[in-house]
């Protein structure tokens, strides 16, 4: 499986597609002011002509174990519809911690009084492969989001070694549950 997503999507595909979707939060905070950003999750996917094409998925709210059962769901049914998902990109509000400490030394974002706030973007292929982006943020007055630094780490480059990807995992988990699933189920069909 993992010789043909390799040959299903290259390096410079899913590095593109995490350029086009920081490319559509950049657009999206520039055309309207906005207190936060809707989840969502980008799936690139292969057609049978061998074209890529996106789908995106709008999320409600993203957190918490309940975001990541939401996650491993929306994987499953990618896989029950037939969909060849080559990669997936999870973009949502979050926070992030910086220290010097190893990580399991660090606090929780969410527990930590010096955290940043970032727009993240986080792809994972098929087969593994990862790379992520941020957007650092601030609150005007009027606590609109005001888009700062951005930090880039392409699959292959030397910034990425060492990054994880724990909620695209979650929907390859359910992506490869459902094909399972289907294959379970043709299985009994033909005995």
């Amino acid at each position: 499986m993992k010789k043909r997503a390799r040959t299903a999507i290259s390096n410079e595909d899913f590095n593109e597609g995490l350029e086009f979707c920081l490319g559509f939060i950049e657009k999206t905070l520039a055309d309207e002011k906005t207190e936060s950003l809707t989840p969502l999750v980008l799936t690139l996917e292969v057609s049978e002509a061998g074209k890529i094409g996106v789908s995106i998925h709008v999320f409600e709210e993203f957190g918490g174990e309940k975001g990541r059962r939401m996650l491993q769901a929306l994987g499953r049914y990618k896989a029950q519809q037939m969909a060849m998902v080559m990669a997936a990109f999870v973009l949502a509000e979050a926070w992030m911690t910086v220290s010097p400490k190893p990580l399991n030394q660090r606090p929780m974002p969410s527990d930590d009084p010096t955290r940043i706030e970032i727009i993240t973007v986080a792809g994972m292929a098929l087969d593994g492969r990862v790379n992520m982006a941020h957007i650092e943020i601030s609150r005007d007055a009027d606590n609109k989001i005001v888009p700062g630094k951005k930090s880039v780490r392409f699959y292959g480059s030397k910034e990425s070694r060492g990054v994880g990807n724990y909620l695209c995992s979650r929907f390859f988990e359910g992506y490869k549950e459902g094909i399972k699933e289907f294959m379970d189920a043709n299985n009994a069909r033909m005995n």
